[in-house]
């Protein structure tokens, strides 16, 4: 081959080398960038494990979140999209321990908050002193992250029960009350009362979305002992009305729902909303 060839050939090899170096660009290396590659809708069954007291239990039913055990009761969907947060979290100083590792150093022992997402185990550790975020162990590694949601996870079951004492899907066709009775008829509400039918609207709205302080368990025993007097609820579409015992004390409206042994418990100045004085017709 003649020498000009040649040098030809070398100069092209030459500036094929020099485009490639100046525009590779390696592939970067595939980093792990949450707990797992599950999304929230993914999720179905959570377990919250704690030392020496009983485990929860929720299950996603007809896509309702429902607690399973230790009661069973509508569970309420701001938590459990905060715990669902969780894999979403940015994870931080991911490090993989060894057999030397001293997990009680970070406070992953047995006495160790563990959660459950379908098969995903999570448990939870203690605060790092600089930084303030939580130690979590998952899949082999222990990681760091920006936690609100242990102290939920800390909480009684009753912390997760929804606040709602009607839920969304259920619209109100009838409701009596100790001191007057309320139908739905040809789309207007009538009352055995002397109430406007603004008054009526108003008194419907506050039962149709009466969201408690707070909702507790409550026995047989303890519901048998309460001075019954109640009020019934019949809803559109369903055949199964709902009734509650009334309690009153000097600070809260307290309605117990005698199916799901259900105490919901309002502020007392909700009294006048739910049960408002109207003069016999």
């Amino acid at each position: 081959m003649k020498r000009g060839h040649i040098t030809n050939l070398l100069l092209l090899l030459l500036i094929i080398g020099l485009y490639f170096f100046v525009n590779y660009q390696p592939t970067p290396e595939k980093t792990q960038t949450g707990l797992s590659e599950l999304t929230q809708q993914d999720i179905h069954t959570i377990n919250i494990k704690r030392q020496n007291r009983s485990d929860i239990e929720i299950k996603k039913v007809d896509q309702n979140w429902q607690i399973i055990q230790p009661i069973q009761a509508k569970a309420n969907d701001t938590r459990i999209k905060l715990i669902l947060s969780l894999l979403s979290q940015p994870l931080h100083s991911q490090f993989e321990p060894t057999a030397t590792t001293d997990l009680e150093e970070f406070e992953l022992g047995p006495d160790s908050i563990n959660l459950q997402l379908n098969q995903l185990m999570v448990k939870f550790g203690g605060i790092e002193t600089l930084s303030r975020q939580r130690y979590i162990q998952s899949n082999n590694k222990i990681y760091l992250i920006a936690d609100n949601i242990a102290p939920l996870l800390n909480s009684t079951v009753a912390s997760f029960i929804d606040n709602r004492l009607i839920a969304n899907s259920l619209k109100i066709k009838q409701l009596q009350l100790p001191t007057q009775s309320l139908e739905l008829k040809n789309g207007h509400w009538q009352s055995d009362r002397s109430l406007s039918s603004d008054q009526l609207v108003t008194l419907i709205d506050a039962w149709q979305h009466a969201y408690a302080m707070q909702v507790l368990p409550i026995s047989s025993d303890e519901i048998n002992s309460l001075e019954n007097k109640k009020v019934h609820i019949s809803f559109e579409g369903e055949d199964n009305t709902m009734s509650l015992i009334v309690q009153t004390t000097e600070r809260s409206v307290i309605l117990i729902n005698t199916d799901t042994k259900l105490a919901f418990h309002f502020p007392i100045s909700t009294q006048s909303q739910l049960f408002p004085p109207a003069e016999p017709n």
